[in-house]
């Protein structure tokens, strides 16, 4: 079973890029997101996404990509994307995860997750993604974090080298009660050095979810979107540029019935899962660690301004397929796991 699970880091598996004549029409940003976000029913995403399909269909048919699992890939100048961190080993792209910034409240006690520009040094991902060799590389200084453009590709269309910013991981932080055979509490945290001088701009961290957002964020159709350079087909290839695609979230109880008729993998506390019963759009492969988020549309109602991070891609049996969803570390489940440990982590290193 383990070979179906998206704990897989892919150390085989290379970037593709695809020529533009390739590229897959798409409707543009503003409608796409007043679409997903008006979107209360499985039924109605699904007839959103069924249109674009149609359209698309007969470059699929040419090409892998450029998708994460039929998702699109997001414009460099697009927003709500700057919190995507790209988990390096030695300049290979391995996982994903989100910026995270905690600031404290005047008492000291409390702690408020910052969404603004803030310089991160954090970064929550998966913590299947770090394993005894991730460990090695960071005494070694060759595990980085990179961030801060859409496209990973080590050259622009030009051919001339692109500088993108890159930080070195110092620590890293696993859940205490990780379990690898069950992806229970499947999280970490990484520290990363501070960048002196940033390429970009564009780097900032994501809010974390609050309980007060639990009733509408973690409810049935609830639209959210999950972004990563991994595979944009079962057993294919990274993507070079990151790809998002929009899923409904899904209520435990379903997605704990459908796995427990297609496979031995259980649901435990701390688990979410997003997907269509359909299957069809999904996270994959190198994908994991990286951020599910709500990302309210410009211009429409919506019960928050800003994005919010609402889990972290953890594990599903293969990718995409019908009645086996994606899923998910709960962010707001490990609010307090996070907020302690990074407490702990920069009051140990202000005593040293």
């Amino acid at each position: 079973m383990k070979t179906l699970l998206k704990i897989l880091a892919l150390a085989s598996a290379a970037l593709v890029t695809l020529p533009a004549s390739l590229s897959l029409a798409q409707p543009s940003e503003t409608e796409f997101e007043r679409q997903a976000s008006q979107a209360r029913s499985i039924e109605r995403i699904q007839r959103d996404y069924a249109s674009r399909a149609d359209d698309t269909a007969s470059a699929r048919s040419l090409a892998r990509g450029p998708r994460i699992i039929n998702g699109r890939p997001i414009a460099n100048d697009a927003k709500n994307w700057e919190w995507t961190v790209s988990i390096q080993r030695r300049n290979n792209h391995s996982c994903g995860g989100a910026f995270i910034s905690p600031g404290y409240t005047a008492s000291g006690k409390g702690v408020v997750w910052r969404d603004d520009d803030t310089e991160p040094v954090w970064v929550v991902t998966a913590a299947h993604c770090i394993t005894e060799l991730e460990l090695n590389l960071i005494e070694r200084g060759e595990l980085t974090a990179v961030s801060g453009d859409v496209s990973l590709a080590r050259r622009d269309e030009f051919g001339k080298n692109r500088r993108l910013d890159s930080q070195k991981v110092i620590a890293a932080y696993l859940h205490p009660d990780y379990d690898p055979d069950t992806n229970a509490n499947d999280i970490a945290l990484l520290q990363l050095e501070e960048l002196e001088n940033p390429v970009s701009n564009r780097r900032r961290s994501i809010g974390i979810a609050q309980d007060t957002q639990q009733s509408w964020l973690y409810a049935p159709y609830t639209a959210l979107n999950v972004m990563g350079w991994g595979t944009t087909l079962e057993g294919g290839f990274l993507s070079e540029t990151l790809q998002q695609v929009r899923v409904p979230f899904v209520e435990q109880a379903q997605c704990a019935g459908s796995y427990a008729s297609a496979s031995n993998m259980g649901m435990s506390a701390g688990m979410i899962c997003a997907g269509f019963s359909s299957g069809g759009y999904d996270s994959c492969q190198g994908d994991s660690g990286g951020p599910l988020a709500y990302i309210p549309a410009p211009g429409v109602p919506s019960p928050t301004r800003s994005a919010v991070l609402a889990g972290v891609v953890s594990w599903g049996a293969g990718c995409a397929r019908p009645n086996l969803f994606g899923v998910y570390t709960s962010a707001l489940a490990y609010r307090g796991w996070m907020a302690r440990t990074i407490r702990q982590a920069e009051t140990h290193d202000t005593n040293n």
